[in-house]
């Protein structure tokens, strides 16, 4: 008898353990079926010179681990491009289709260099041309699928090289929402490469590691200054994280409001951050009071890193930590076609002429010049994002008026506020830890509602305090004992704290604008 009860016991472990293998394969293919939508990326900074000549140089993205690059780069010196490159996964085995299966000439350069058009496989795109001395190996760039990519056109001539008396030579090209390029040989006047032209489709990429945020609203003052002369006036405040997350720069701002509990800043998980290699050897300038210096300090980031602005230093030392400012990869950044860096200050001089330029979040950089230093519009890519609440659901400050039961009870304040949170809660079916800073004054109930889960299927704010309001509008809502056989107090109407006491958060650069 006990051997069948153990071969029983057996039998059951092993079916569960066949369902939970089951049960994990099946979210592997789920997963490895939602990968297949999507082209992993990276980006990088890093490149190696191809070709040069007295007009332009060409270059190569330096691979990183398994990640290729999808063609060459120009650049109108001899200086590495200043644009980002893009690198997609490599796909490994003989099954694999993302190598050019071939490459055909388009020109030769003065140099004996050839300009190589690749050839992709069935459903694979080349997005652009690349130079060689000798024919090109396979492995050197990757083709991707078609159904990653768009259709484009051709933007501006780059460069126009004339071989020889009876060589026209070529043209080369830049692309649409593209940092490659394509060319055109002028002795064939064949127009056909400059209509099959393509780019990477946006949201269709995506990164094998989402970049960890939250939105934080706890700052610290650095400094103010007032230029009398001009009467302008500027504040530099510093974000200050919760544990484990980092800023990503000091903020400034033209107003005196205080932006603590108002102003929300973006602060990422310090796993995925580095400290600044040095600050230099000394600040990027300076402006004097009777009784203080303000020096504007430029954090130098790692090879692929970006940060996002500079920091302030009240006094001639040095930055006093290496942990002030933090930078992230760039593959979580992107370039967008407008510019987003706006004036906050500037002063009117021959001898020391200065700017302080801001981004729509209010990271701010410092020029020597009344030029903007910000070569590129980088903004956070928020599609390569997670974060555990949706940071474009803004928490808002409520006041609710009441009204007394005539038979009210005595009940102590946190007990009353304890009951009118479960009483919200029910009524919107939300979580009760979206319901924060209860208060009571004379006449309201004030509270905090916060955003929703990025994870969960919840009311966003908005829907919140609508279907509140509706439900009030036909009948207040009373906040009952614990017995349900009377009430307490009844919630009249609801009104929002003024706007203009609050600084929101712009995530408009963030999702809607296109690289």
């Amino acid at each position: 008898m006990d051997i069948i009860i153990i071969l029983v016991i057996i039998a059951i472990f092993i079916m569960i353990l066949m369902y939970l293998q089951a049960k994990h394969r099946a979210k592997e293919d789920f997963s490895d079926k939602i990968l297949s939508n999507k082209l992993l990326i990276k980006k990088t900074m890093n490149y190696d010179k191809v070709f040069e000549n007295s007009k332009y140089s060409v270059w190569i993205p330096k691979p990183i681990n398994d990640y290729y690059p999808i063609g060459n780069y120009i650049s109108l010196n001899k200086k590495p491009p200043s644009e980002m490159a893009t690198l997609v996964k490599n796909n490994s085995g003989l099954e694999s289709n993302d190598k050019p299966i071939k490459y055909e000439i388009i020109s030769i350069t003065n140099k004996n260099y050839a300009i190589w058009k690749p050839i992709g496989a069935t459903d694979q795109l080349s997005l652009g041309h690349i130079v060689s001395k000798e024919y090109p190996s396979k492995y050197l760039i990757r083709t991707v699928p078609s159904k990653f990519c768009e259709k484009s056109i051709v933007n501006n001539r780059l460069i126009k090289n004339k071989i020889s008396s009876f060589d026209k030579g070529y043209e080369l090209w830049s692309i649409q929402n593209s940092n490659l390029f394509i060319c055109n040989n002028i002795n064939n006047y064949n127009l056909d490469t400059l209509k099959e032209v393509y780019s990477l489709k946006e949201n269709s990429l995506d990164i094998e590691k989402k970049l960890y945020i939250k939105s934080i609203n706890s700052y610290k003052k650095i400094c103010s200054y007032k230029d009398k002369k001009l009467d302008k006036k500027f504040y530099v405040w510093r974000p200050v994280p919760p544990p484990n997350f980092c800023s990503l720069g000091d903020i400034i701002l033209t107003t005196k409001s205080d932006p603590n509990g108002k102003l929300r800043s973006i602060v990422v998980n310090k796993s995925f951050c580095k400290i600044p290699l040095n600050y230099g050897t000394k600040s990027i300038n300076t402006l004097k009071t009777k009784d203080k210096s303000i020096n504007f300090w430029r954090p130098k980031p790692h090879n692929d890193y970006y940060f996002f602005g500079d920091i302030v230093v009240v006094g001639d030392e040095q930055p006093e930590a290496d942990n002030l400012i933090y930078s992230i990869s760039v593959d979580y950044i992107k370039n967008i076609n407008k510019d987003i860096h706006a004036l906050v200050y500037n002063n009117i001089s021959d001898d020391n002429p200065i700017s302080l330029w801001s981004d729509p979040n209010h990271c701010f950089k410092c020029s020597n010049s009344y030029s903007n230093p910000n070569k590129n519009n980088y903004v956070l890519n928020m599609s390569f994002t997670e974060s555990d609440y949706d940071l474009s659901d803004t928490r808002k400050t409520l006041h609710i008026s009441y009204n007394k039961n005539k038979n009210f009870k005595k009940i102590n304040e946190t007990d009353l506020l304890e009951l009118v949170k479960e009483s919200i809660s029910n009524k919107l079916d939300i979580r009760l830890n979206r319901l924060n800073n209860m208060t009571l004054d004379e006449d309201n109930v004030i509270l905090d509602i916060e955003p929703k889960s990025s994870n969960l299927n919840e009311l966003t704010i908005s829907k919140c305090i609508s279907k509140l309001n509706k439900h009030i509008e036909v009948e207040p809502l009373k906040i009952y004992n614990k017995n349900k056989d009377t009430h307490y107090i009844s919630l009249m109407r609801i009104f929002n704290t003024e706007d203009s006491n609050f600084i929101e958060l712009d995530n408009s650069h963030f999702n809607t604008l296109k690289e």
